[in-house]
């Protein structure tokens, strides 16, 4: 009966805090999957020249993209200090005919057993996502994308969802741009005791300036739930070839990203590149790794 009553209690603990972070739900829907975006704290809104993870960031910037197609795999071990899980990523954005653009990607999550003695189920989200983009005008885009989510908490509990996301890209020059979303939206997911929980929709702004071989990025987003979160983040390319990349994001106590550092560096030759990134300094994201490899042309 014991055993029984811990391993309810711990399952309960559990559904209640992966489903939902301050009342909302499918908050991995917003894990950083991209080990150049994650190593600039998520502060690239704007990124026209890494689009494999558009799908994920915005749809908008495909249209502006200098490569003809760009695809990239990550692996992650996330969160490794509170529940830590291995996440699998695939993207691929192609551009043409100079005013569209489509991306695809998908994403698994895989936590370890919960409660080795008592469970040999191993919980998992699921994300499959679409997007698309198409310049407006010479300075102007447009995009849309939209996710399909799955979360299996139990062999015979998992939710389903699907969210979307629209957002605009403004070339206001040659070396500056700026980028707005709203991220997110989708219907509310109830559970089995009746509970309704929102999607962690948001209101979303950014901008980009280049100079050289820098990269300079400030972000933000402002939750329907109230919360908020900034980032700023910057790349310094040498050659072209090699990167080196830091960002960091300041949140509210219950957004869904928390508060972090991030570190991170890449090499790039030939049209492959190799990412790496690490998230420090947040107590819930500390030793949060990132790496990805991908091929762009």
């Amino acid at each position: 009966m014991i055993k029984k009553l811990l391993t309810s209690f711990g399952l309960s603990l559990w559904a209640v805090l992966a489903l939902a972070q301050g009342q909302e739900a499918m908050t991995f829907s917003r894990t950083m999957r991209d080990p150049i975006k994650a190593a600039m704290a998520g502060s690239d809104l704007i990124s026209t020249d890494n689009v494999a993870f558009a799908w994920e960031g915005n749809a908008a910037s495909l249209p502006f993209s200098p490569n003809t197609m760009d695809a990239a795999l990550s692996y992650a071990s996330w969160a490794p200090k509170s529940l830590s899980s291995n996440n699998l990523a695939f993207g691929a954005g192609a551009a043409f005919a100079e005013r569209f653009g489509v991306s695809a990607g998908f994403a698994l999550d895989r936590y370890s057993a919960l409660g080795d003695t008592y469970s040999d189920f191993s919980p998992e989200n699921m994300v499959a996502s679409l997007a698309a983009g198409v310049k407006i005008s010479d300075m102007l885009s447009a995009g849309v994308s939209c996710m399909y989510l799955k979360q299996r908490l139990l062999s015979d509990v998992a939710y389903n969802a699907f969210s979307l996301s629209a957002n605009l890209l403004w070339r206001i020059s040659p070396s500056f741009d700026a980028a707005a979303a709203v991220a997110n939206l989708g219907s509310k997911i109830s559970d089995k005791a009746g509970n309704s929980f929102s999607q962690p929709a948001s209101v979303r702004a950014g901008v980009q300036y280049r100079i050289s071989s820098l990269k300079a990025n400030l972000g933000g987003d402002w939750f329907f739930s109230g919360n908020y979160s900034a980032a700023v983040g910057a790349e310094y390319g040498i050659a072209d070839i090699f990167f080196l990349r830091a960002g960091y994001r300041y949140s509210s106590a219950g957004a869904v990203v928390p508060s972090h550092l991030a570190l991170g560096a890449g090499l790039q030759f030939k049209g492959i590149h190799l990412d790496f990134t690490y998230l420090t300094a947040g107590e819930a994201l500390a030793n949060t790794i990132v790496a990805g490899l991908g091929f762009r042309f």
